[in-house]
């Protein structure tokens, strides 16, 4: 019977093969016999003595640690990667069959509600910019109700081509869009979440993406009102994903697109001025090419007046007398004169107080995924995002659904710890409660979601409670692993 080290021994081999496994690595990479050795390189075993398969492994974690840079003799093709790579199992197909049908079922019932209950105001304004353009006009002439048109003339020009339709049409040829896009976004976040999940998880975490975004309360509204935040939530997703496959130009690319269907999604890329970020700049140069399409489509369709216009129009948007769900419109809701008449307090001593500091506490979070967290990371992007809605001037009930993807990074963070991770399940229960809390379809009425001061307070209080756990709790996490 072997004894106690020896046992040891073999454990502690084991879980360095595991390791260099999970890293892609093989356990005998660049010693003598393996064809992918590089060139010219010299081991123990050239001196005759033999190495014991402890020593193997002792030997291949040091080579890899290194990241020898030199040439190999050996470079599988593309062909041979994907005859090598496994195939899913027949239980893993029919998973993703049920899912697939399951997620399409829960969006035709969607589709279905937003049709019976379909009041596209800012739909309306889109298509009207649309034909604007189409006639070769800028699409700031539609100013009613106001602001009027106040996005960039991109939305206006990818619309152009169903403003020869009917009105149902294009609210039909929207909708399906806007659902879709939920899907691209929760196919996103799978593969960017997929790394050590097994093969049948990753079809329930697409399900969960999916279905968690389906049925909130703030995706219905924005169905029904005909708003572009889930396409550009789903380019969002795309960029998230091409950063993770290390993709920067792409991603510059894909932030620059969102950013010219609504101005507010380019500040998102303040996530790149963190500690230790790599490639910033080949990012932000295609991004700043992108951005050129706005003032230059202005000018087409509206001269200089075009031009000028625009900027206005994204300025003058700031001031929108609509609620916002941000630092700076809470205060104003909680400590003045407002429209629903159930103010606390008439102070402006008490709003400015209040609104420093949430607005402090909102910056100091940014400050953590910025300065103390690992830098170019998914959940370090959308935790900028998280902030960055809450210090919009103007901050919609529609903007809540840039939080899904934190609610869709824990849970498969749960996943894939198996569970065991008590941080990551504080966090993931906190979340859950944001979720429920808005699946609940607040406000009360279940009708608008402006009925009363304390609706809106709900919304505002339990996002900034889900960005403030999602921040500190990669906080905690990063803090134990150091």
């Amino acid at each position: 019977m072997p004894d106690a080290r020896t046992v040891a021994e073999a454990r502690s081999e084991t879980l360095r093969v595991r390791r260099l496994r999970l890293d892609g690595e093989s356990p005998t990479r660049g010693l003598p016999g393996d064809p992918r050795a590089p060139v010219g390189s010299t081991a123990a075993a050239d001196t005759g003595i033999p190495l014991a398969p402890a020593a193997l492994v002792e030997v291949a974690t040091f080579q890899s640690e290194l990241k020898l840079k030199a040439p190999t003799v050996f470079e599988p093709s593309p062909s041979s990667a994907l005859r090598d790579r496994p195939r899913p199992d027949f239980m893993t197909v029919v998973l993703w069959a049920l899912v697939l049908a399951g997620t399409a079922g829960v969006a035709c019932v969607r589709y279905d509600f937003v049709m019976t209950h379909a009041h596209p105001v800012d739909l309306s304004i889109f298509v009207r910019a649309a034909r604007y353009v189409a006639d070769g006009r800028s699409p700031y002439l539609v100013s009613t109700p106001s602001p009027g048109y106040v996005y960039t003339p991109i939305l206006a020009i990818l619309l152009a081509p169903l403003s020869h339709l009917s009105s149902l049409t294009v609210l039909r040829v929207w909708t399906v869009v806007s659902l879709a896009s939920i899907a691209v976004g929760a196919g996103c976040i799978t593969k960017i979440e997929s790394e050590g999940l097994r093969s049948w998880q990753r079809p329930l975490i697409f399900a969960l993406c999916a279905v968690s975004a389906y049925v909130l309360w703030p995706v219905t509204v924005g169905l029904v009102f005909g708003q572009a935040d889930l396409l550009v939530l789903a380019l969002l997703c795309v960029a998230a994903l091409a950063r993770r496959r290390g993709m920067a130009r792409g991603h510059g690319v894909l932030v620059g697109v969102a950013g010219l269907m609504k101005v507010w999604p380019v500040l998102g890329l303040v996530c790149l001025f963190g500690r230790g970020v790599k490639d910033r700049k080949r990012t932000l140069v295609p991004l700043a090419g992108v951005s050129l399409l706005a003032p230059l489509s202005a000018l087409a369709f509206g001269g200089v007046s075009g031009l000028t216009s625009m900027v206005r129009r994204v300025f003058d948007a700031r001031s929108q007398h609509l609620i916002s769900y941000s630092v700076w419109g809470i205060p104003k809701l909680w400590y003045s004169l407002n429209a629903h008449g159930d103010f606390l307090d008439n102070s402006v001593v008490l709003q400015v107080a209040v609104t420093a500091l949430l607005a402090a506490f909102v910056a100091w979070l940014l400050y953590l995924t910025l300065r103390r967290l690992p830098p170019g990371s998914p959940l370090a992007f959308w935790n900028c995002f998280g902030c960055v809605i809450l210090l919009l001037p103007v901050s919609h009930i529609y903007y809540t659904v840039y939080f899904l993807p934190l609610l869709w990074h824990w849970a498969s963070r749960a996943v894939r710890s198996g569970f065991r991770e008590p941080v990551t399940l504080v966090v993931l229960g906190v979340l859950l409660i944001w979720w429920l809390t808005l699946l609940r379809a607040w406000p009360s009425d279940g009708a608008s979601p402006w009925s009363s001061s304390l609706d809106i307070s709900v919304v505002f209080l339990v996002n900034l409670m889900a960005c403030s756990a999602s921040v500190l709790g990669a906080w905690a996490l990063q803090r134990r692993r150091a």
